[in-house]
């Protein structure tokens, strides 16, 4: 008995679904569009800061870098604090070469 009764409405709610996507074309599953090469020009690349130009610090960050002198000793030279450095490179992807 309760198997007929939820067979009766399993098939009667997806007759009402049916008729209401009909009648109302905004109850329409969305349609998902793939994120295409035009996108990818448009937005710049997924999970990627845009490149920013460097400021005179962060030049002087980046040489120090490529010279192959650590945070702390770059950061005893520019008398700043090693997180002021650290977030710098972090900010512009440095070292550049």
């Amino acid at each position: 008995m309760i198997s007929l009764y939820e067979e009766t409405y399993a098939w009667k709610f997806k007759k009402q679904v049916q008729q209401d996507r009909i009648d109302n074309p905004k109850l329409k599953a969305p349609i998902i569009k793939k994120f295409s090469s035009e996108d990818a020009a448009r937005f710049g690349a997924m999970n990627r800061l845009p490149k920013k130009e460097l400021t005179k610090q962060a030049k002087k960050i980046n040489e120090m870098m490529c010279l192959g002198l650590k945070r702390w000793q770059i950061a005893i030279i520019m008398e700043k604090s090693e997180d002021c450095i650290r977030k710098t490179e972090k900010r512009y992807n440095l070292p550049l070469k």
